[in-house]
Protein backbone atom coordinates (compact mmCIF):
# COMPACT_ATOMS: atom_id res chain seq x y z
CA UNK A 1 0.00 0.00 0.00
CA UNK A 2 0.83 3.75 -0.76
CA UNK A 3 0.22 6.07 2.00
CA UNK A 4 -2.24 3.35 3.27
CA UNK A 5 -3.82 3.06 0.19
CA UNK A 6 -4.06 -0.08 -2.29
CA UNK A 7 -2.42 0.79 -5.45
CA UNK A 8 -4.36 -1.77 -7.12
CA UNK A 9 -7.67 -0.21 -6.42
CA UNK A 10 -6.13 2.94 -8.45
CA UNK A 11 -3.13 1.91 -11.22
CA UNK A 12 -2.97 5.35 -12.21
CA UNK A 13 0.32 5.93 -9.52
CA UNK A 14 2.62 6.08 -12.06
CA UNK A 15 0.66 7.92 -14.13
CA UNK A 16 0.94 10.72 -11.21
CA UNK A 17 4.47 10.34 -10.70
CA UNK A 18 5.16 10.16 -13.97
CA UNK A 19 3.28 13.30 -14.77
CA UNK A 20 5.03 15.00 -11.33
CA UNK A 21 8.60 14.15 -12.46
CA UNK A 22 7.78 15.61 -16.42
CA UNK A 23 6.58 18.44 -15.25
CA UNK A 24 9.19 19.27 -12.58
CA UNK A 25 11.78 18.33 -15.33
CA UNK A 26 9.80 20.73 -17.99
CA UNK A 27 10.13 23.30 -14.65
CA UNK A 28 13.71 23.02 -14.59
CA UNK A 29 14.24 22.85 -18.64
CA UNK A 30 12.45 26.20 -19.09
CA UNK A 31 14.29 27.53 -15.52
CA UNK A 32 18.07 26.56 -17.00
CA UNK A 33 16.96 28.48 -20.48
CA UNK A 34 15.78 31.78 -19.05
CA UNK A 35 18.78 31.72 -16.64
CA UNK A 36 21.37 30.63 -20.14
CA UNK A 37 19.60 34.01 -21.89
CA UNK A 38 20.13 35.91 -18.83
CA UNK A 39 23.67 35.12 -18.34
CA UNK A 40 24.02 35.68 -21.98
CA UNK A 41 22.87 39.37 -21.20
CA UNK A 42 24.69 40.24 -18.12
CA UNK A 43 27.69 38.64 -19.51
CA UNK A 44 27.12 41.44 -22.86
CA UNK A 45 25.71 44.13 -20.32
CA UNK A 46 28.67 45.75 -19.01
CA UNK A 47 28.04 49.22 -20.90
CA UNK A 48 24.42 48.82 -20.85
CA UNK A 49 23.95 48.90 -16.84
CA UNK A 50 25.38 50.63 -14.44
CA UNK A 51 27.81 49.28 -12.14
CA UNK A 52 25.60 49.26 -9.22
CA UNK A 53 22.82 47.84 -11.30
CA UNK A 54 25.13 44.99 -12.77
CA UNK A 55 26.66 44.06 -9.17
CA UNK A 56 22.61 43.54 -8.11
CA UNK A 57 21.85 41.80 -11.05
CA UNK A 58 24.65 39.14 -10.94
CA UNK A 59 23.63 38.67 -6.97
CA UNK A 60 19.91 37.83 -8.41
CA UNK A 61 21.72 35.48 -11.38
CA UNK A 62 23.50 33.67 -8.62
CA UNK A 63 20.68 33.19 -5.92
CA UNK A 64 18.41 32.00 -9.39
CA UNK A 65 21.30 29.26 -9.89
CA UNK A 66 21.54 28.20 -6.51
CA UNK A 67 18.19 28.29 -6.00
CA UNK A 68 18.21 25.75 -9.57
CA UNK A 69 20.18 23.30 -7.84
CA UNK A 70 18.47 23.37 -4.75
CA UNK A 71 14.94 22.74 -7.42
CA UNK A 72 17.11 19.39 -8.32
CA UNK A 73 18.48 18.20 -5.20
CA UNK A 74 15.35 18.70 -3.13
CA UNK A 75 12.63 17.93 -5.19
CA UNK A 76 13.51 16.36 -8.57
CA UNK A 77 15.95 14.08 -6.92
CA UNK A 78 13.38 12.49 -4.42
CA UNK A 79 10.83 12.40 -6.62
CA UNK A 80 13.05 10.69 -9.43
CA UNK A 81 13.85 8.08 -6.12
CA UNK A 82 10.25 7.53 -5.44
CA UNK A 83 9.56 6.47 -8.95
CA UNK A 84 12.42 4.68 -9.41
CA UNK A 85 11.79 2.64 -5.94
CA UNK A 86 7.81 1.91 -6.63
CA UNK A 87 9.13 0.90 -10.44
CA UNK A 88 11.66 -1.96 -8.74
CA UNK A 89 9.25 -3.35 -5.77
CA UNK A 90 11.99 -2.27 -3.46
CA UNK A 91 8.74 0.49 -2.27
CA UNK A 92 6.81 -2.88 -0.80
CA UNK A 93 9.76 -3.72 1.42
CA UNK A 94 11.10 -0.17 2.62
CA UNK A 95 8.13 1.98 2.32
CA UNK A 96 8.08 3.96 5.49
CA UNK A 97 11.59 4.67 5.78
CA UNK A 98 11.79 5.55 2.06
CA UNK A 99 8.73 7.88 2.81
CA UNK A 100 10.11 9.46 6.07
CA UNK A 101 13.14 10.22 3.67
CA UNK A 102 11.97 11.25 1.30
CA UNK A 103 9.46 13.80 2.58
CA UNK A 104 12.05 15.26 4.91
CA UNK A 105 14.47 15.88 1.94
CA UNK A 106 11.71 17.48 0.52
CA UNK A 107 11.17 19.90 2.85
CA UNK A 108 14.52 20.64 2.72
CA UNK A 109 13.97 22.83 -0.71
CA UNK A 110 12.76 25.66 1.18
CA UNK A 111 14.88 25.88 3.94
CA UNK A 112 17.72 25.78 1.59
CA UNK A 113 15.94 28.37 -0.95
CA UNK A 114 15.32 31.01 2.03
CA UNK A 115 19.37 30.42 3.10
CA UNK A 116 20.38 30.81 -0.62
CA UNK A 117 18.05 33.96 -0.70
CA UNK A 118 19.24 35.56 2.54
CA UNK A 119 22.87 34.58 1.84
CA UNK A 120 23.21 36.02 -2.09
CA UNK A 121 20.84 39.32 -1.58
CA UNK A 122 22.87 42.09 0.79
CA UNK A 123 19.81 44.63 0.54
CA UNK A 124 17.08 41.88 1.66
CA UNK A 125 19.73 40.25 4.50
CA UNK A 126 19.78 43.24 5.93
CA UNK A 127 16.36 44.39 5.70
CA UNK A 128 14.73 41.20 7.49
CA UNK A 129 18.03 41.45 9.65
CA UNK A 130 16.72 44.76 10.97
CA UNK A 131 13.11 43.56 10.98
CA UNK A 132 14.14 40.72 13.25
CA UNK A 133 16.02 43.25 15.12
CA UNK A 134 13.11 45.61 15.42
CA UNK A 135 10.74 42.57 16.96
CA UNK A 136 13.78 41.50 19.45
CA UNK A 137 13.96 44.87 21.16
CA UNK A 138 10.58 45.34 21.16
CA UNK A 139 9.89 41.82 22.57
CA UNK A 140 12.31 42.69 25.11
CA UNK A 141 10.93 45.85 25.80
CA UNK A 142 7.93 44.37 26.70
CA UNK A 143 9.76 41.79 28.97
CA UNK A 144 11.31 44.02 31.08
CA UNK A 145 8.40 46.30 31.89
CA UNK A 146 6.65 46.02 35.47
CA UNK A 147 3.36 46.46 36.04
CA UNK A 148 2.16 47.59 39.56
CA UNK A 149 -2.29 47.28 39.33
CA UNK A 150 -3.78 48.87 42.33
CA UNK A 151 -6.41 46.57 43.80
CA UNK A 152 -9.21 48.63 45.89
CA UNK A 153 -9.88 46.71 48.94
CA UNK A 154 -12.89 46.10 50.43
CA UNK A 155 -11.13 45.26 53.89
CA UNK A 156 -11.70 48.14 56.19
CA UNK A 157 -8.86 48.39 58.59
CA UNK A 158 -10.09 50.17 62.03
CA UNK A 159 -7.33 51.57 63.90
CA UNK A 160 -8.77 52.06 67.07
CA UNK A 161 -8.04 50.11 69.07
Amino acid sequence: PIFGYDATINPFIMVFLITILFSACLVFVVSAFFSVIMYRILSAGASRFSPTTLKLQWMFYKTLGLSLLSFIVFLITPIFFFAFTYLTGLFETYSTPLLLFFFVFLTLHSISDYIILMYFIKPYREFCKSCFLAIYLKLMRKSNQTVIQVVPSSVHINSHI
